[in-house]
């Protein structure tokens, strides 16, 4: 699969953005030392972020509707670059908790409006290949920003980490600018209020609530569990630091190579097994990190990450091709369900933790994931796609 600078750019703008949404994660342990704060005060530097994300969303995307895709692109990545640079002048755990909220009010503009112009600029299955390396660059980001972070708060404390990420993306502004071009296929909308009516006819399209349902349980279980497995890796028996938990987050860069090939595989099968597919795998990779070995809790955490993010893939590209009007109104609403669900999955595993510790998280993670699972399942089953790919395939089984 050959990759254009399109496509590369579409790619790094997800990194930009998710260099700078999770980065706390690799920090948690270290936040907790410096502030004297509790798990759940951290958390939240977590959920921040996520809840201002959730809350922006759908008018990120009238926005763009008014102004123009690339603008607001390139707009919201400088804000966050800035913005990222400015946290660490945090002087209290409150403050740092504004400033992580502040960058996720600029976050939406970036990817609701990257996945608005995919749907807009390339055809059906275009689309589906160039969500797929959308979605490997924000892996790519995601883990670059924790690693980034624990590598940096280990030589110059938590403070370095925010101005590395802030630096680094500045750096890359200039490339997007240079490498997206202006939309082709782009018609200006008409201000918020057609937008509002068009959420409201989004709210009666089952096929887009029940994806907004998938994507509420896949960032609640993601943020879960790599917010409290920072907690669970500081501690006996594996008591690591910053630097080394930081490095932990390598397994994302698994989703990196699996992603873009999610796309060929629907393509191929549909929708509905290979949707399956990826909740089994995680729900695998989850128990695997019960065991107490740092080999486990690695190829666990891959197979985790690994397996929902085909599913998050499969979600997003789904949303442009099922909304019925506003495309990105229809992405905005997704991404708010999105983010619901990781400002939860920050905040209600704490007490949890605080009780049973890792196990219990484990648990409730898993039955989440079997929700969710059994949801893509009766979601994707009878799509039109699935049952062509399903068919094609069984009459070719026959056939041999």
């Amino acid at each position: 699969m050959s990759i254009d600078k399109r496509q590369l750019a579409v790619g790094a703008a997800g990194f930009c953005a998710f260099t700078n949404l999770y980065p706390v994660q690799a920090l948690l342990p270290d936040l907790m030392s410096s502030f004297h704060a509790s798990a759940a005060e951290v958390g939240l530097t977590v959920s921040a972020g996520t809840a201002a994300v959730a809350l922006t969303a759908p008018f990120a995307g009238a926005i763009s509707d008014a102004l123009g895709r690339k603008p607001i692109i390139l707009s919201c990545l400088a804000a966050v670059a800035l913005v990222t640079l400015s946290t660490a002048l945090a002087t209290s755990i409150d403050s740092l908790i504004v400033w992580r909220f502040i960058v996720g009010l600029f976050i939406p503009g970036i990817f609701a409006t990257v996945v608005a112009y995919i749907g807009e600029e390339w055809d059906a299955k275009g689309a589906i290949e160039t969500t797929g390396i959308y979605v490997s660059g924000t892996i790519l980001g995601g883990f670059s920003g924790r690693f980034i972070a624990g590598i940096a708060t280990y030589y110059g404390g938590w403070h370095a980490a925010f101005v590395a990420l802030g630096v680094m993306d500045l750096i890359l502004v200039p490339l997007v600018w240079r490498w997206l071009p202006p939309s082709k296929h782009f018609h200006p909308g008409r201000g918020l209020r057609p937008v509002l009516r068009a959420m409201r006819g989004h709210m009666t399209n089952h096929l887009l609530l029940k994806t907004f349902m998938v994507s509420f349980g896949m960032l609640f279980s993601l943020v879960g569990i790599f917010t409290y497995v920072s907690l669970r890796l500081a501690g006996a028996p594996f008591n690591l630091g910053p630097g080394v938990i930081g490095g932990i987050f390598v397994v994302y860069l698994l989703g990196v190579v699996v992603t873009p090939f999610g796309g060929r595989f629907v393509n191929r099968w549909g929708r509905a097994p290979v949707a399956v597919g990826g909740v089994v795998t995680a729900i695998l990779g989850l128990c695997l990190t019960l065991f107490p070995y740092l080999s486990t809790m690695i190829v666990g955490l891959a197979l985790f990450s690994a397996g929902l993010f085909v599913l998050q893939s499969i979600a997003t590209g789904y949303v442009p091709q099922v909304a019925e009007g506003s495309r990105s109104a229809a992405v905005g609403l997704y991404v708010t369900a999105y983010y619901i669900g990781g400002t939860l999955g920050g905040v209600v595993p704490a007490p949890i933790w605080a009780r049973y510790g890792w196990g219990g998280c484990v648990l409730m993670i898993g039955v989440v994931l079997a929700l969710i699972g059994i949801l893509a399942y009766r979601l994707w089953f009878r799509d039109p796609h699935s049952q062509h790919m399903l068919a094609e395939r069984l009459a070719g089984f026959a056939g041999k």
